[in-house]
C-alpha cells in the first residue's frame, strides 16, 4: 500500500502512482507507489518490534522539521517535507503491521501538512496528488477524489493524478469515471511506470466486468532512495 511522489522517494502504497516530490518510502499495494509485498507480522504493541523501529526511523526527521516550522510556520518546503515524512511513516507502518488502520493518525498528519503547504503555495500537481493519496488511505475517499480532480483540472495529462484517480473512482464504485480516466492515463504514459500500464488495464477490465477483484494499488510520487 504505497506511494510514489513525483521526484520524491518511492515506496509501496496499496496502488497509487509515483508522486513528484521526494519518493520517500515504499508504496502501499494499490497506489502507483503501492507498498508491495507482505510485511512481517507485528502488533501495535510490538515492544522492540518492527513498528518501534519504524517510529524511531521517522521521529528524528519529524522533530527536526518541526523545529524549522517553529521559526517559519508557512515555509512551503518544510511543510511539504513534513507531509512527506508522515506519508512515509504511514506507509512503512502499514507495511510492517497486520493491524488494519494503525497508520491512520500518520495519514491524517500528512494531509494536514499538505493542506498547509498548498495554502502557502498552490499548483504543484505532485503535492496535490500525494495529499489525495493520504486522504484515500486515511479512509476519506470523497476528499481524495475532490483533491485529485483539482489536480487534473489544471494538469489534465498528469500521469500520477490520472492513475490514482482511477483507483479512487473504482473504490467509490464510479466505474465509468474510472475507466475513462485510466484510458487517459494509458495514453498519457504509454511507456508505463513500474508496471502501471498492466495494472491500469487490469483495473479497466475489472470495472468493465461485474464485481471484479480489488484494485492492485495506488501510486504516489514518493520513492525510496
Amino acid at each position: 500500500m504505497a506511494i510514489d511522489k513525483s521526484n520524491t522517494k518511492p515506496w509501496v502504497k496499496v496502488v497509487i502512482i509515483v508522486v513528484a516530490l521526494s519518493f520517500v518510502a515504499a508504496f502501499i499495494p494499490g497506489l502507483w507507489t503501492a507498498l508491495s509485498g507482505s510485511g512481517q507480522q507485528n502488533s501495535a504493541t510490538g515492544g522492540n518490534g518492527q513498528l518501534e523501529q519504524v517510529a524511531k526511523q521517522h521521529a528524528g526527521q519529524i522533530a527536526s522539521l518541526k523545529g524549522l516550522l517553529a521559526s517559519d510556520p508557512t515555509s512551503y518546503t518544510v511543510l511539504v517535507a513534513m507531509g512527506n515524512a508522515y506519508f512515509d511513516w504511514a506507509a512503512a507502518t502499514a507495511q510492517a503491521s497486520t493491524d488494519s488502520g494503525i497508520e491512520g493518525p500518520m495519514w491524517e498528519s500528512a494531509t494536514i501538512y499538505y493542506e498547509r503547504a498548498l495554502a502557502a503555495k498552490s499548483g504543484d500537481p505532485s503535492v496535490g496528488t500525494d495529499m489525495a493519496i493520504a486522504y484515500f488511505y486515511g479512509g476519506r475517499t470523497a476528499e481524495a477524489i475532490a483533491a485529485v480532480e483539482v489536480v487534473l483540472a489544471k494538469n489534465p495529462e498528469f500521469a500520477a493524478g490520472l492513475y490514482n484517480a482511477g483507483i479512487f473512482y473504482q473504490a467509490a464504485g464510479r466505474n465509468a469515471d474510472g475507466v475513462a480516466v485510466l484510458t487517459k492515463y494509458i495514453a498519457a504514459d504509454p511507456q508505463g511506470t513500474s508496471g502501471q500500464i498492466d495494472r491500469a488495464k487490469q483495473m479497466i477490465t475489472q470495472m468493465q466486468g461485474s464485481a471484479g477483484s480489488p484494485s492492485p494499488g495506488l501510486s504516489s510520487t514518493l520513492t525510496t532512495p
